[in-house]
């Protein structure tokens, strides 16, 4: 049965990247069908890296939700105490930081700082002087 949905899965991929695209996606598909009770910080860092990963390594599918949904997801990460996305929380920075820039991304900077009202403010304190630059 497993065999026969990878072999759906990859059928009519060409590349390595082809392939890596479609897992993710199918990943991301399957963790938005847990309900949100049900969610725990490592399964919450792990849609967080699946974003980071389709935003750095496929340009061509950077969009405004996508970027909405990374930062949603490692805020969501961080709200549940995932130590793994505190080590990350300078990458949200830099992401942050690098399409500040774009008009169009302004929702995105609004989202950071409504999730952010429902993050342990300690969870901040290394990185406060990144934090303040986004905003000022």
């Amino acid at each position: 049965m497993k065999a026969d949905h990878f072999k759906n899965l990859v059928e009519g991929l060409n590349t390595r990247d082809q392939v890596r695209y479609r897992f993710e996606y199918d990943a991301l598909e399957i963790l938005s069908e847990i309900p949100h009770n049900e969610w725990t910080d490592e399964k919450k860092f792990y849609q967080t890296t699946l974003f980071y990963d389709l935003w750095n390594h496929f340009p061509t599918e950077r969009s405004l939700d996508l970027a909405c949904s990374l930062v949603e997801s490692h805020m969501g990460a961080l709200k549940l105490g995932s130590q793994r996305a505190m080590k990350m929380f300078p990458n949200l920075l830099s992401f942050l930081e690098d399409i500040s820039s774009s008009g169009e991304y302004s929702r995105v900077l609004n989202i950071f700082r409504v999730e952010s009202q429902f993050v342990q403010p300690w969870m901040f304190i290394p990185w406060i002087n990144q934090v303040l630059i986004l905003f000022f």
